[in-house]
């Protein structure tokens, strides 16, 4: 397992993390000690693009990292099973954590972005959304569930720097973001209206025809975003 994270970095990851996760309800983490996170980051040039209004380059820039992201977690969970040495290990895939058809209000068991927070990628923010010092929210998350004895666990303390910052929540179309601030006792609908998020998510991506994959207003303007659209994006775009 030391050689895991290298393994993850060569199939296209750009962060990973390990955490301790006994923290979260056993029923939760399907009784599993550890998380994986793994993650993905948005083109800046992409990203950039959203203050402008609707972008259908940013909903398959979404899209294409979503898939690969997926790609890299069933990738990472059969290397764990292949040392065939007993371990499990759950792919939190698109497939794995989505909900029963017509389900109202849909939420994932174990958000990538907890598995993240705690190992130390950054905190999860007033937009519900992981917050990163270098990359701000410009990137995309999936996260792995073992027993595995993984490497590096995090061990520093979890801190949110989102303070009294509220850009997120001046800038949603929706007035979806309640300005409350996470911790882990607390879920997305603690953070946000999903109904309003949703409705303007949809709304905002009409004149393209999608119904999601089409706002991140809340992630492209948080001031950690900006820091690093300023420092990577292409300023001729």
């Amino acid at each position: 397992m030391q050689n895991i994270r290298e393994y993850i970095l060569s199939l296209g990851a750009d962060l990973v993390g390990f955490a301790d996760i006994s923290q979260v309800p056993a029923e939760n983490r399907h009784n599993l000690p550890y998380g994986i996170a793994i993650a993905i980051t948005l083109n800046p040039d992409v990203v950039k693009l959203i203050e402008k209004g609707v972008s259908i380059e940013y909903f398959d820039e979404y899209t294409d990292v979503t898939q690969k992201l997926d790609d890299i977690c069933e990738f990472t969970a059969k290397y764990i099973l292949d040392l065939n040495k007993g371990y499990k290990a759950i792919a939190q895939t698109r497939h794995f954590v989505r909900a029963p058809s017509g389900t109202r209000h849909p939420k994932v068991l174990l958000p990538h972005k907890t598995v993240a927070a705690l190992s130390g990628f950054g905190w999860i923010g007033k937009n519900s959304l992981l917050i990163t010092p270098q990359f701000g929210s410009a990137l995309r998350l999936t996260s792995v569930l073992t027993d595995a004895p993984v490497p590096e666990i995090n061990k520093s303390e979890y801190s949110c720097l989102c303070g009294n910052c509220t850009v997120c929540v001046d800038i949603c179309p929706g007035r979806a973001i309640k300005n409350v601030t996470w911790d882990i006792n607390k879920d997305r609908d603690d953070l946000i209206n999903y109904d309003a998020c949703e409705t303007a998510v949809k709304k905002r991506g009409e004149p393209i025809n999608k119904q999601n994959g089409t706002c991140g207003l809340c992630m492209a303007m948080c001031p950690h975003t900006k820091k690093y659209l300023n420092e990577n994006a292409n300023t001729d775009m």
